[in-house]
């Protein structure tokens, strides 16, 4: 009889720490006073599964986004260990980061700062294929571009492909964030969410990120101050931190 083994966690993180230096300014400086540092996350653990889910709750300031900054390598941390998809990648040099970054997407917060007024929403989802060398020619990279905006639900798709960010509303604009990030077929997503995100107002939720590639998820919009780590493998599950 055979038997299929269940697949390990995509994200293991163990007691982590990260801390951010206070500056002592010159007069600090020069009595030599003790360097501070601000404790911004303190022994935290977790693990996210294929297609998973995992909230981190929390009121501002208390170390939410600094995890999960931590834990995608755009902050050193000063302690413990993270693991992706088997990997250690605790003290890997952003060269050696470099390949990761395509299984790795952020979906930031604020629409209205994340997209360049410059770029048409082609040029938004394009980017990330160019930076990657994804898509091939440039009519399947345009294909690609078509695909990510439907499955982020603004179809159809030809209506907006050569739009600016300004001739979208804030829920659109979301829309286009997630369709830039899913256009790279991620392995790992973090977003952040908030009572009164644009995510959540332009009626965006965790079926539409992950949409047919996990369809039973979702995300509690109740939830008021939320970072969310996701994985969209195998359909998903969600768990709160």
């Amino acid at each position: 009889m055979s038997t299929t083994a269940e697949p390990g966690p995509l994200l293991e993180v163990d007691d982590l720490v990260t801390r951010y230096p206070v500056s002592r300014g010159v007069v600090g400086t020069l009595k030599r006073q003790p360097r501070l540092q601000v404790h911004a996350v303190e022994g935290v653990s977790f693990s996210v599964g294929p297609g998973e889910m995992v909230a981190l709750v929390g009121e501002s300031g208390c170390g939410k986004t600094s995890t999960a900054q931590t834990v995608i390598r755009m902050v050193d941390n000063q302690g413990g260990s993270i693991r992706f998809d088997g990997r250690d990648i605790t003290g890997m040099s952003a060269g050696g980061m470099r390949p990761l970054r395509r299984e790795i997407q952020m979906i930031y917060q604020d629409p209205y700062e994340s997209l360049d007024p410059r770029f048409r929403v082609r040029d938004t989802i394009e980017e990330p294929l160019l930076v990657h060398k994804l898509g091939g020619s440039s009519k399947q990279r345009e294909q690609k571009v078509l695909e990510a905006l439907k499955r982020a639900g603004l179809t159809p798709p030809d209506l907006f492909i050569d739009r600016f960010p300004h001739e979208l509303s804030g829920g659109q604009r979301q829309r286009v964030a997630i369709a830039a990030s899913d256009a790279v077929q991620q392995h790992l997503v973090r977003c952040r969410l908030g009572s009164d995100d644009a995510l959540l107002g332009g009626g965006v939720d965790g079926d539409d990120v992950l949409h047919d590639r996990a369809p039973n998820s979702s995300l509690e919009a109740a939830l008021p101050w939320v970072e969310v780590l996701m994985s969209p493998r195998f359909g998903t599950s969600a768990r709160q931190r």
